[in-house]
């Protein structure tokens, strides 16, 4: 579902918690598939955002993909606050395949992403050509009509273009500094980057 928000004041969002719903197998094979909630928010005017304890400046077609934060709070800087939330519930396959999500650890991870009690979101900047946005822009017309198993199909792969799209150049795209990675058991890469070596193994592991 998709909201637009426009205020000269502070706004305050709920945020999501980190879920997922196991769903029957859509196949003959005896793989689930489940649904992930995941909240994006599409920054349409110059604004600021805080998240948990952190403030973060926000540009025009700036996007924050969140699987887990309790409460956004934006507040206006030059002009009035104008933001454009979509509250997703993602059906896609166990295992992720390489159609929804491509060959994108940055998206895969955030929906395997542990339980945990921590932030987690990325943010994505640099989004001028302005793709994503169309993206979202049909999502958000799609939702202007009853829905049926044609427009939910259209939907899911609308989505997973939109984050093929997020994966092209994410080395320009994600805000390392900015960003709260999920945290995964095995790895060390995840974690919020505070030093250049973090940056390195961030890079190296996300080639």
């Amino acid at each position: 579902m998709a909201t637009i928000y426009t205020t000269k004041s502070a706004l305050k969002i709920d945020g999501i918690v980190s879920e997922q719903l196991e769903l029957p197998s859509i196949t003959s094979s005896a793989t689930n598939c489940f649904k992930v909630h995941m909240q994006m928010v599409e920054c349409l005017a110059t604004c600021a955002v805080t998240l948990g304890t952190t403030e973060i400046p926000l540009r025009p077609f700036d996007l924050i993909l969140i699987q887990q934060v309790d409460q956004l709070i934006f507040k206006a800087t030059d002009q009035p606050v104008e933001i454009r939330i979509f509250d997703e519930w993602l059906q896609i396959p166990n295992p992720l395949n390489m159609m929804l999500v491509g060959d994108n650890p940055l998206i895969r991870d955030l929906m395997n992403a542990v339980d945990s009690q921590q932030n987690q979101y990325i943010v994505f900047r640099h989004l001028e050509t302005k793709i994503v946005h169309e993206y979202l822009n049909i999502i958000a017309t799609i939702e202007n009509y009853s829905p049926d198993k044609f427009l939910t199909f259209q939907r899911e792969n609308l989505l997973g273009l939109l984050y093929t799209e997020l994966s092209r150049k994410h080395h320009q795209k994600v805000s390392k500094t900015d960003s709260f990675f999920p945290p995964r058991p095995y790895s060390s890469c995840w974690t919020r980057c505070t030093s250049r070596s973090d940056f390195h193994v961030f890079d190296s592991t996300h080639q």
